[in-house]
């Protein structure tokens, strides 16, 4: 098994939702770990990877790693297919979704910063957790009169900028019958520049970040 250690550096808030309330805490609230710490969930960060390949073979991204003419079907190996339960026209069912043979860890804070956090919690009665967080305001403005229209004031929950880590993992051996393995990682570099957010309320500006592709640990 060769395991890729991997970076997201957020350069903005960033939001993953829980579509959960708290009360008059946030209308919408930041998805937490067990010890109340943001994360982003592997399946998060393999779709926005999928999406990425997608668009880099869409603009002929690909030609200078010399893959095969059939780099679909090795997006699919990679990610896996998105299948549905819907008949077609031949009335037979069509493909189930697979996994794919890449596999993505949530992305969390560094280990170091995890316990130091977490036994200052254990500890203190100041929770340095909290300060991860802030809670924005927004509301919508009428467009004819300038003010705030009534009851449309809204709060959310996001996390500052920090930086996370995750691990790409893969059985190298498989790997050899579909892509070289130094071809693999050439690609997930031109996925990973094509990644600028993550997560939700992005169209506001939230979850702007830089993804790095590091070395390999076997």
């Amino acid at each position: 098994m060769t395991v890729i250690q991997c970076e997201i550096k957020f350069t903005s808030f960033w939001f993953i939702g829980t579509g959960k309330e708290s009360g008059t805490y946030a209308d919408s609230l930041m998805l937490k770990d067990l010890n109340g710490l943001p994360y982003v969930p592997g399946k998060t960060i393999k779709g926005v990877f999928r999406e990425a390949s997608r668009i880099a073979l869409k603009n002929g991204w690909f030609k200078d790693v010399n893959l095969p003419d059939c780099w679909g079907s090795v997006i699919h190996f990679l990610f896996g297919r998105e299948g549905s339960s819907f008949q077609n026209k031949n009335n037979t069912v069509d493909e189930l979704t697979t996994e794919g043979f890449l596999n993505f860890t949530s992305a969390e804070l560094p280990r170091q910063e995890r316990e130091e956090i977490i036994n200052n919690d254990k500890s203190q009665n100041n929770r340095i957790s909290s300060l991860l967080y802030r809670i924005l305001t927004n509301t919508k403005v009428d467009r004819k009169t300038g003010t705030a229209q009534k009851g449309s004031l809204r709060t959310i929950e996001v996390a500052v900028p920090v930086s996370l880590k995750f691990e790409i993992s893969y059985n190298e051996k498989k790997l050899d019958q579909v892509i070289p393995e130094d071809k693999l990682i050439s690609l997930l570099d031109h996925m990973a520049a094509l990644i600028m957010e993550i997560g939700g309320k992005r169209r506001r500006g939230f979850g702007r970040c830089i993804i790095k592709v590091g070395g390999n640990a076997k």
